[in-house]
């Protein structure tokens, strides 16, 4: 009866509303910064808010099966928990999906995170999505049990504030799939509940840019059970708020080499064919809608899409001998920039990039968690501002080595981008465990830092870089 009754309660969320026309103010939709703090902050601070986001009409039924609405736009009204320093703002949603559905940076007063202006649904009857249908709003977000956003991207998880002080600021959401589904899911997708508990806990620190995400997920049940794991990403790096998109200077940097596709943005018929990276790591070489997978899976630490236009980065970085499995999806170039969200009913396409991180390698592909087996890992992520490319992230920065603009073999030039801007750090270069260079440098929130070195080019060379006497970033 509890489930009925808060199933009906999200149908009327869903179609309640008016119509909104094209000349009404969006000030107020996906407003996620007019609420932040104008004097300084000297440390963290959490607090509540109100958002409201826009989408077209549908009717949702309490299994979460859905039907097309009305041929208009409605409101939804969720309550949002914004964790914020002098840095950044994290907002978080846990009422749709768990998510974080902003990130933006105060320095460059641009956000990271794309979020979808007018949502619509689509994917009706396709065999898709787990509820046979789909309606993005964007952020980032866990998705589980269940791959192509899982059971859990409409519904609201449960919270708690764990940390509310001057250092740090910690909440934590959690999902236990429970509900065991018996019409409306296309036959690729288990319908039994599986009974996992994910648990997600968001963190944020004085004096730091990174915001971070700690996953457990926990089986209650004395049996093995198979499942599958992946957090979803929408990237709009360096973005307008209000307007947030990835745009023709929108690039994937990682270091990964190898993809196998899947679903080919170029349109061609090269299913299961490994190719390199550099043919669709710019978004616009993404000539339609695609899927590609790291192959033979995710082979380093890191990832993130970097917007050339105003050098602004949006970066992951985990533990990845743990989620292995790397996805490259969008919707392709020119229909993203060229859908009216304001005329798009049924129609999905929008303009971001959506990277996703898995326990397992593909879709489809299931992992087992052992009877009351607990899995736990912790994802980092961070903007960066000035590099206009990247060798090597971590959770602590960012370096990017360019030996193409020096006139000397042995001469490089290093950039550097740490997350907590006003520290001071030492960048060191060791040869053959020999230190040949050490300099400080006070990490500034809207520069990189640059070092001209000359290396030796018959040893191997190591970057560190250190604040106090701990190692922040090795390469």
């Amino acid at each position: 009866m509890k489930k009925m009754i808060f199933g009906l309660f999200m149908t009327l969320l869903l179609i309640t509303g008016c119509s909104r026309s094209k000349t009404d103010s969006m000030d107020k939709y996906n407003d996620f910064y007019s609420y932040l703090s104008k004097t300084p902050i000297d440390g963290t601070k959490l607090h509540e808010q109100k958002v409201l986001w826009r989408h077209w009409d549908v009717n949702v039924k309490p299994d979460n099966t859905a039907t097309e609405g009305e041929y208009r736009i409605v409101d939804q009204k969720f309550d949002a928990i914004v964790m914020e320093n002098d840095l950044v703002a994290i907002t978080l949603l846990p009422g749709y999906g768990g998510r974080i559905i902003s990130y933006y940076n105060k320095t460059t007063g641009h956000e990271q995170l794309y979020q979808n202006p007018v949502g619509t649904p689509f994917g009706f009857r396709a065999g898709s999505f787990y509820y046979d249908w789909l309606m993005v709003y964007g952020g980032l977000f866990p998705t589980f049990p269940e791959p192509e956003h899982g059971k859990t991207w409409l519904v609201p998880w449960k919270y708690k504030i764990m940390e509310n002080s001057n250092e740090r600021v910690a909440v934590q959401m959690s999902y236990t799939d429970e509900q065991t589904y018996e019409k409306g899911i296309p036959q690729k997708f288990n319908k039994k509940a599986t009974g996992i508990t994910c648990i997600v806990t968001y963190s944020l620190e004085k004096g730091s840019t990174t915001a971070r995400m700690d996953v457990t997920l926990v089986n209650n049940k004395d049996s093995e059970v198979e499942y599958e794991y992946w957090t979803c990403i929408t990237f709009a790096p360096g973005s307008t708020p209000g307007d947030t998109r990835t745009t023709a200077d929108s690039q994937i940097v990682t270091a990964q080499d190898k993809i196998i596709v899947d679903m080919s943005p170029s349109g061609g018929g090269d299913y299961n064919t490994v190719k390199d990276l550099t043919e669709f790591d710019d978004f616009t070489e993404w000539k339609d809608m695609g899927i590609l997978y790291a192959y033979p899976q995710m082979n380093h630490n890191w990832y993130g899409v970097l917007n050339r236009q105003n050098n602004e980065a949006f970066i992951r970085s985990a533990d990845n001998k743990i989620t292995k499995g790397l996805k490259f999806w969008t919707w392709g170039y020119e229909q993203s920039i060229s859908v009216n969200e304001e005329n798009s009913f049924l129609t999905g396409a929008r303009p971001y990039i959506e990277l996703w991180s898995g326990i397992s390698d593909r879709f489809f592909n299931k992992e087992k968690l052992s009877p009351g087996q607990t899995l736990s890992w912790s994802e980092f992520y961070f903007s960066t501002v000035d590099l206009d490319d990247f060798t090597y992230a971590c959770e602590n920065g960012a370096l990017f080595i360019d030996k193409a603009k020096q006139d000397r073999d042995d001469e490089h030039l290093f950039r550097v981008f740490m997350n907590r801007p006003g520290e001071t750090y030492r960048f060191v270069i060791k040869a053959d465990e020999t230190e040949i260079f050490s300099q400080q440098f006070t990490q500034s929130p809207d520069k990189a830092k640059d070092f001209t070195v000359k290396v030796p080019l018959d040893k191997k060379y190591t970057v560190q870089v250190y604040r106090g006497d701990k190692v922040q970033l090795q390469f």
